[in-house]
């Protein structure tokens, strides 16, 4: 089975991002830590909306998806350049940074720097009855 989450954890995890540990759909593996000098992407779903309805059929959906991001606590990684670059990889694919979001953050389990943005697209296609 394929989600627009995974498409897009097959298209990270196949593009060989610079300094991309692995990208996972959601829910991160619990086997590995990220290491110092790579980081963990979570992608998972936020909602579909429908727009365009034209003769009572909707030709366009609103994908929107969350991405977060997971450092090492001890990371060599310099988060605002890695950010900067995982945005601009979505923007080169065809999605929209969805401008608002908050700032870093620590896991309260693992003690982990982390950050979450989202990401939306519209897709157009012949809705057939």
């Amino acid at each position: 089975m394929t989600t627009v989450a995974k498409q897009v954890v097959d298209l990270l995890n196949s593009s060989n991002f610079p300094k991309l540990h692995k990208a996972y759909s959601f829910a991160v593996g619990t086997s590995e830590r990220t290491p110092r000098e790579s980081v963990d992407v979570l992608v998972s779903e936020v909602d579909f909306d429908f727009d365009e309805s034209g003769s009572n059929q909707y030709t366009e959906q609103i994908q929107r998806l969350a991405i977060n991001v997971f450092y090492s606590k001890k990371t060599t990684v310099d988060m605002n350049d890695f950010e900067h670059s995982l945005m601009s990889f979505f923007v080169a694919n065809g999605w929209q940074i969805v401008a608002s979001f908050a700032g870093h953050t620590y896991d309260p389990n693992s003690g982990e720097p982390t950050i979450s943005f989202q990401i939306k697209r519209r897709i157009t296609w012949n809705f057939k009855v």
